[in-house]
This record gives structure tokens, sequence and C-alpha cells, in this order.
């Protein structure tokens, strides 16, 4: 595998410039579910996770969402590099409903959209991490949540939340994935991911 514009400053850099997948644990748990089908990658970066998706997974097609242009061109170069087919690529910030804009963030004005609008069929696997708009993406993902049986999703811990002034959503976003019949199944090894299972 190649990864291009690999910061070995970072945490990501450093498990891909030791030959380690970013998160391996998590990855080799949805391996381990063999589930076929579509998977979505929100929050993509540089897309460590939507290629193990497209290589050791059963997944039938892989969507990748990622804002960030600087991040965005990274993921396009490492798809290319690898001959990744089975992945397309958005610059896209998903949000809760259409027309809504976000802050800028480091001086890039982003794109968004709901997932909804995508109208992607058959998501069985859905992974996000997106700086703690998680539940803003699963509003816009009303309909899209129908037929998802697994959700891996980063928290951040709830000092974290308070540190920077948000309220703690877990709860919120469990009693919202329990209303799609998503249950929490447990935390992950590997930072602050959680997984919620039909």
């Amino acid at each position: 595998m190649t990864f291009y514009d690999v910061d070995e400053t970072s945490h990501i850099g450093n498990c891909l410039l030791n030959v380690c997948w970013y998160e391996e644990k998590n990855l080799r748990i949805i391996h381990d579910l063999k589930v076929e089908g579509t998977y979505v990658d929100v929050g993509a970066h540089w897309g460590t996770h939507c290629i193990y998706f497209a290589l050791f997974c059963p997944s039938d097609r892989v969507y990748a969402f990622e804002p960030h242009p600087s991040y965005f061109s990274t993921l396009l170069k490492n798809l290319d590099e690898n001959k990744i087919i089975k992945v397309r690529a958005f610059k896209t910030a998903l949000v809760e409903a259409p027309g809504i804009k976000l802050p800028a963030n480091e001086g890039w004005n982003y794109d968004t959209e709901p997932l909804d609008s995508f109208g992607l069929s058959d998501v069985k696997i859905l992974k996000i991490d997106v700086e703690g708009m998680e539940l803003r993406v699963l509003q816009g993902a009303k309909k899209t949540l129908k037929t998802v049986e697994h959700v891996f999703l980063e928290v951040w811990p709830e000092a974290t939340c308070k540190e920077r002034g948000l309220e703690y959503p877990m709860q919120a976003i469990t009693g919202f994935l329990a209303s799609y019949g998503l249950k929490y199944k447990q935390a992950m090894p590997w930072e602050d991911l959680h997984w919620w299972s039909k």
C-alpha cells in the first residue's frame, strides 16, 4: 500500500510509516463481521478506512466523504495510486438538512449535504468520525439508516466535550439509533470509537 503526504508527527502517519493500518484493531472487528453490501466512510481523511473496506471487506461498493480540501486531495491520490476502483469519494461535509452552511474551518468553506441526498442503497456499514458533528450526520441519514446493520462512531469523551463547550452526545446518539433498531454494543479497542448493531 502507498499513502501520500504522510505526516510522521501525527498518530495516523506514525501508524502508516510503521506499516500498520490506522485503528487496525477496529478494522479487524469490522472485517470479521463479513458484512456484504455498501459501506460508507464519513470523515475519510486520507482514506485508510475506505481503502481497507474496499480491499479486505466483502463490500459491494464504498462511499467516502471528506470535506477538507487538502485531505480530500490526498484521499484521491491514495485511491488512484493503489488502484482502488470500488471507492467513490465526495468532497462534502454531511449535515442534517439541505442548505445548511458551516462556519469556515481553517479558512475553508465546505460544501454540505445530508447523507440521504445521495440516495445510497443497501448501506450496511456506516463509519463516522467527524469531530463532534456525529448527531448532525445521523439526522441527515434517516432514510439511509433503514438498511444499516452496524454503525461505528467516534464520540469524544465527556471531559473533552466539556472542555470544548459541547454537550456530551452519547445519550442522544444512542436514543436516535435505537429508533432504527440499532443498539449500543460496545466501545471499540482504539480511540473513542463505539459500535451500535442490529
